[in-house]
């Protein structure tokens, strides 16, 4: 009757921990921070695969060398945000990344970009 009991008790746990695994499915903006000062990451929500790949290839390009990871998506709206911590307040949604956190955020390309070009090394 005890080993009964134990294995019940068993089997009740794993299926709660199973539960809370598939709640917390997606991952923490955490995994964007860089490794060292100086170093910066991105992430963007954009309206379609088109502005995806043109928003790929600027940041690509010399100037934004010290923008280490950029991770750049297709969302219809705030809810399509990969990450379960970060809040957009719409799409497009761009934020940046350094080492200790979140630093900026915005629904502006441009301004995403002149703030980039602001914390260029040059």
């Amino acid at each position: 009757m005890r080993y009964t009991l134990l294995f019940i008790l068993i089997l009740l746990s794993a299926c709660s921990n199973s539960n809370d695994s598939s709640e917390e499915s997606s991952p923490s903006y955490q995994t964007l921070l860089t490794e060292n000062d100086g170093e910066y990451a991105t992430y963007a929500m954009v309206e379609s695969e088109e502005r995806v790949h043109e928003l790929v290839s600027r940041l690509r390009s010399p100037e934004y060398k010290h923008v280490l990871s950029n991770r750049t998506g297709e969302a219809r709206n705030a809810d399509d945000a990969h990450y379960t911590d970060l809040e957009p307040s719409g799409v497009p949604a761009y934020f940046v990344f350094d080492n200790d956190g979140l630093i900026f955020q915005t629904t502006d390309e441009e301004e995403f970009f002149s703030y980039l070009d602001d914390l260029s090394p040059e």
